[in-house]
């Protein structure tokens, strides 16, 4: 059953060591391993790296922990809880944000299947073309349900490309001593420290984490276990086995490094590597499609065809687009707008449950608010999302403001305005309340003027 209007029984649940191997699966993706060789291009040392990615893992369990915490306690998904706590309007804004979103997501994997066959293949000239062919191959892949690409990715493609990098991890690892005691800083710690924090949260955050985990069960002890471990091989192993091969071939550019990684361990077969990113991108990007359908439908009546359609013309010219400037830069930038619109909605949902409606926490799932959120976390939100992406660098002509670490300023500034403009809410309602002695109109009164 979907259990799309209720909480997942815990009957039908599983346990941590499955939901550990479904997050490794979801964290532990090839892209990981190419922003290593970018960042060995820039001139950071491995211990600038080294301590960067752990800080950027322990920023990434103080925002999971909870939220997949919450969703384990209630069973519902990130929209159950966004139609449970917030008014309608916020829901609408936040899913044509989402819209967008996906269709990035969906031009910057086409664009990245492209770069891997470009450089294994050597036709680097033919990037944009290749970019534009995969968004169409991937939507078509949706409209006539080939389900068996989503299956072997699921089941053989994730957990090859995971292999893949672990075994040469064990190559590389034993270069680690030697190449601590050569490390050479020419960047600021800080500024390392802000740009691999960003990039790690915008790429292993996913927003609606709770969709996943309200079908797991455990304790926040053992949720933080599973997921520091997922961490610790997919934004940890993978990065830096990209920096280590970097340092060691002086390859940089994201083609010729796929080439490598692929020669290191299948030789001159990179057809084998190639089906395996391949099954990857298109089960990715069939979920993707999936979404943006999905919130489409919500604003228009067009067919599912004609959506899809749409969505690979639109995907396709902003691929050739990102071609441009390049995948590593078309992917950080997606990192940017990643971490900041979805993580800052579920940052409001946990502030919302943890602090002022703690009974959702306890288990009342299926009961609504007695004081519904009203404008506060829309104007949260908004004020939040938007300074968060100013500040990231995302925008043309806005990098004099990329400044410290974006997601962690957004996530902290929509906090700072939300909690007193929610309490001063929730003091308005509650003399509405008493006024109106707990009757049925007080309680339209309450709901009316918070969702107005």
């Amino acid at each position: 059953m979907a259990h799309t209007d209720s909480g997942v029984p815990l009957s039908q649940r599983y346990g941590l060591p499955t939901m550990g191997l479904l997050w490794v699966t979801m964290v532990a993706s090839f892209p990981a391993v190419l922003i290593g060789f970018d960042w060995c291009k820039r001139g950071f040392s491995l211990k600038q790296v080294l301590l960067s990615l752990l800080i950027a893992i322990v920023v990434l369990l103080l925002y999971s922990v909870p939220v997949c915490l919450l969703a384990v306690k209630t069973g519902l998904s990130f929209k159950m809880l966004c139609h449970k706590l917030f008014p309608p309007a916020f829901s609408k804004i936040l899913t044509a944000a989402l819209i967008f979103l996906y269709l990035g997501w969906y031009s910057v994997c086409a664009l990245l299947l492209a770069d891997a066959v470009a450089g294994i293949f050597r036709i680097q000239q033919f990037l944009p073309a290749l970019a534009l062919g995969f968004c169409f191959a991937m939507a078509f892949n949706n409209l006539f349900g080939f389900k068996g690409v989503a299956n072997f990715a699921r089941f053989v493609a994730a957990p090859v490309v995971i292999l893949w990098i672990c075994y040469l991890f064990l190559q590389v690892a034993p270069d680690i001593p030697q190449q601590l005691s050569k490390s050479k800083e020419s960047v600021e710690l800080a500024s390392v420290i802000c740009i691999i924090t960003q990039f790690i949260l915008g790429f292993a955050i996913w927003g609606n984490e709770a969709d996943y985990w309200r079908n797991g069960r455990g304790k926040a002890a053992g949720i933080a276990i599973t997921l520091a471990i997922a961490l610790m091989i997919g934004e940890f192993i993978f990065p830096l086995v990209g920096f280590l091969v970097a340092s060691k071939t002086g390859i940089f550019e994201t083609g010729p490094a796929t080439d490598m990684l692929n020669r290191l361990v299948f030789g001159s077969m990179g057809w084998i590597a190639v089906s395996f990113l391949g099954a990857q991108y298109f089960a990715v990007n069939d979920s993707n499609l999936y979404a943006f359908v999905h919130g489409v439908e919500t604003f228009t009546k067009l067919g599912h065809r004609s959506v899809v359609i749409c969505l690979a013309v639109l995907a396709g010219v902003l691929s050739v687009f990102l071609s441009i400037s390049g995948a590593t830069s078309a992917l950080e930038s997606m990192c940017g707008l990643n971490c900041t619109i979805l993580p800052t909605a579920s940052v409001l949902i946990m502030a919302e449950c943890f602090i002022f409606q703690s009974s959702v926490v306890k288990g009342a799932n299926n009961a609504p608010g007695i004081f519904p959120v009203g404008k506060s976390a829309l104007i949260a939100w908004t004020i939040g999302a938007a300074f968060g992406i100013a500040t990231s660098g995302v925008v043309p002509g806005t990098k004099w403001l990329n400044i410290g670490i974006p997601a962690l300023q957004a996530w902290a500034l929509t906090l700072i305005i939300y909690l007193p403009l929610r309490m001063m809410e929730l003091k308005h309602l509650k003399r509405i309340w008493s006024a109106g002695e707990s009757s049925t109109k007080a309680v339209e009164c309450v709901t009316a003027m918070a969702r107005e």
